[in-house]
């Protein structure tokens, strides 16, 4: 765990933020005593969002035609 004064913390937080971004743990101080301590946050991970099978609700209602058409369209509606 890093230290660092709270004038250090005001004035060199850039510094501060790349060792939280690395995963280090800050123990900030006042006058000589800790006050404060910094802990990094674990972020999720961005996966894969599902998206609805819109093609497939097509086929079930109007058939493999219908759909197939369907798609075609909006492919063209998106080059306009």
């Amino acid at each position: 765990m890093r230290t660092v004064t709270v004038r250090e913390l005001r004035n060199d937080f850039a510094k501060l933020s790349t060792w939280l971004s690395a995963g280090e743990e800050i123990a900030i101080t006042k006058r000589g005593i800790t006050c404060a301590k910094l802990v990094p946050v674990e972020l999720k991970k961005a996966g894969r969002v599902k998206r609805p099978d819109f093609a497939g609700r097509l086929r079930q209602i109007y058939g493999d035609q219908a759909a197939q058409n369907a798609i075609l369209l909006e492919r063209e509606e998106a080059k306009w």
